[in-house]
């Protein structure tokens, strides 16, 4: 007979069946169209086992840099909660550098691509006249000293 031995460990299980996919994003009022992401469906995407806390761990280490803040749903979450810490995309991106998971760098590039996405901007041609080059009147002459050939 054999005794496996578990050791506790203070880190969040990952859940290395499959990748998953893209977060669902949520728009809060007050900043018009900009996206975030909420804990859940970044720990979700993430990969963790446990995805609200594992994303909470990771706030407590580094919360002042990672651009969140708490909101109040509309409509509950699966599981009941209405008060819930959302992202912005950089923030959410930071979050991904500190995760180690191996959904973290497809999720940092899938957030990144959605960031820059979010500042292109449509018919973004110039306002300003645009002036031609000056025509030359004549041509010009060789160099006094400069010998061709």
């Amino acid at each position: 007979m054999s005794t496996i031995i578990q050791f506790p460990s203070i880190r969040p299980a990952v859940n290395c069946i499959a990748l998953a996919g893209e977060p669902e994003y949520v728009t809060v009022v007050e900043y018009g169209e900009q996206l975030f992401v909420t804990d859940r469906q970044l720990g979700l995407a993430l990969g963790y086992v446990e995805p609200l806390a594992a994303i909470e761990q990771l706030c407590a280490k580094n919360g002042d840099e990672l651009g969140s803040f708490l909101i109040d749903l509309h409509q509950a979450e699966p599981e009941g909660r209405t008060r819930v810490r959302v992202f912005d995309l950089e923030g959410a991106m930071r979050i991904c550098k500190l995760a180690r998971t191996p959904a973290a760098a497809m999720l940092y590039a899938r957030l990144g691509g959605r960031a820059i996405a979010e500042f292109v901007v449509v018919d973004a041609g110039p306002k300003a006249q645009v002036l031609p080059f000056p025509k030359r009147k004549k041509a010009r002459k060789p160099g006094k000293g400069r010998r061709h050939g």
